[in-house]
């Protein structure tokens, strides 16, 4: 998984995700359901992920991370 971070991100992407993982716990769970999409004439499907955490989320990092996870997995959508 680090390879694909390494070669999705960017050096300030990265970083971002560092003090992102300093800041506090998050926590990823794979949904059982799938989003539909439409990418030129055809559907997409996706899977979904939940983040989670202990205490009140930053929803800046939240926003940052839906747009990073399917940059990394594009196979995954983040709905926030």
């Amino acid at each position: 998984m680090l390879n694909r971070v390494e070669n999705a991100c960017s050096d300030a992407e990265r970083l971002c995700l560092r003090e992102i993982s300093s800041k506090q716990q998050l926590r990823a769970t794979l949904l059982p359901i799938r989003t539909v999409g439409v990418q030129g004439d055809k559907r997409t499907y996706s899977y979904v992920a939940a983040i989670s955490s202990e205490g009140q989320p930053d929803w800046e990092d939240l926003v940052f991370l839906a747009k990073i996870i399917p940059k990394v997995e594009a196979s995954i959508q983040i709905a926030v």
